[in-house]
């Protein structure tokens, strides 16, 4: 940790969390670690590790009144049922769910690892919450709904679905697709959330980068960075602290105005779970010149990022 943070800006998950509880659905029991509380006027970045210890753990059918979540696969497999489809989510797919959209998960596979993110939700003041209840009052605890939030309705229905190719279910975003994807020298960028499905707050990319990808800040940042290491491993350099390895899974919260870099000196997979700049509309603006004058769109590259408030910048180190 650097000076003048409050929190771990290396997150590993095996050995870094704020707190770890155990949860029971059905009688079937999860593991979870509370890596990042949520914070900021969107109460975003909330990250937990859910691991469910059990097979085919099952989730009634349920919508939420407030907050978006979106569930990364990070291990196993799950069954995702939403209006009137579903299909099995495997290790790298997000699932998107915005307030009001009903859904049900199976987590088929025992140790099934869920990577939860949330934003104004505070899910983990209310499992905490009910965890404190449970604690002194055992006697009128439902353990058949240990962990469910009040702000959310529960369906005694099971619904009626068909499966489908995940990619027909508009909320799965499979691991090698995005919602649209761009090609640079050195990186393809598969943009995995929309900013139009997080109240205008942000978006999330799948960055899928060479041997030699470097991404740069500095610090003018104005934006905290959340990055996941989903494949290969990155050399890490952040304003006051060591020169360090992320490997997969590891977290990378880094604050506002630490200048930095993260390299991927044999090729890795990042996603960047928050781009409060505006991405899309400089990646589409640099796409166009870059199709058009490959050495313009490389000479116009940091004017065009700046406008669009996106302050990472990425090249391939020669």
């Amino acid at each position: 940790m650097t000076k003048y943070t409050l929190h771990d800006i290396h997150i590993d998950p095996e050995k870094t969390w704020l707190m770890d509880f155990d949860e029971y659905y059905g009688g079937k029991k999860t593991y979870s670690k509370y890596l990042i509380e949520p914070y900021g006027p969107y109460q975003h970045n909330e990250l937990l590790d859910t691991v469910y210890v059990d097979p085919n753990h099952e989730m009634c059918y349920h919508e939420h009144t407030r907050g978006v979540e979106t569930f990364l696969v990070d291990g196993g497999s799950v069954l995702t049922e939403i209006c009137g489809k579903k299909a099995v989510c495997t290790k790298g797919d997000i699932v998107h769910i915005s307030a009001y959209t009903p859904h049900k998960f199976t987590w088929i596979d025992a140790g099934t690892i869920w990577r939860e993110l949330f934003q104004e939700t505070q899910m983990g003041e209310d499992c905490i919450a009910n965890l404190r209840f449970k604690e002194y009052n055992k006697t009128e605890f439902d353990m058949a709904k240990d962990g469910q939030s009040t702000d959310s309705l529960y369906y005694t229905y099971t619904p009626v679905t068909e499966e489908v190719p995940k990619e027909q279910i508009y909320q799965i975003r499979p691991y090698n697709s995005g919602l649209c994807i761009y090609r640079f020298e050195g990186c393809e960028l598969r943009q995995k959330v929309a900013r139009w499905e997080t109240k205008g707050h942000k978006e999330i990319w799948q960055l899928c980068m060479e041997p030699g990808f470097q991404l740069s800040w500095s610090a003018q940042n104005p934006f905290y960075s959340l990055f996941i290491v989903q494949e290969g491993s990155v050399e890490v350099r952040i304003d006051g602290m060591e020169k360090f390895t992320a490997k997969e899974r590891d977290v990378l919260h880094i604050p506002t105005h630490l200048s930095g870099e993260i390299t991927a000196p044999d090729g890795a997979v990042l996603f960047d779970y928050n781009c409060e700049g505006f991405g899309l509309r400089a990646i589409e603006e640099l796409y166009s010149l870059y199709a058009a004058d490959p050495e313009k769109a490389e000479s116009e590259a940091e004017n065009i990022l700046s406008k669009h408030k996106c302050y990472v910048h990425g090249r391939l180190i020669k």
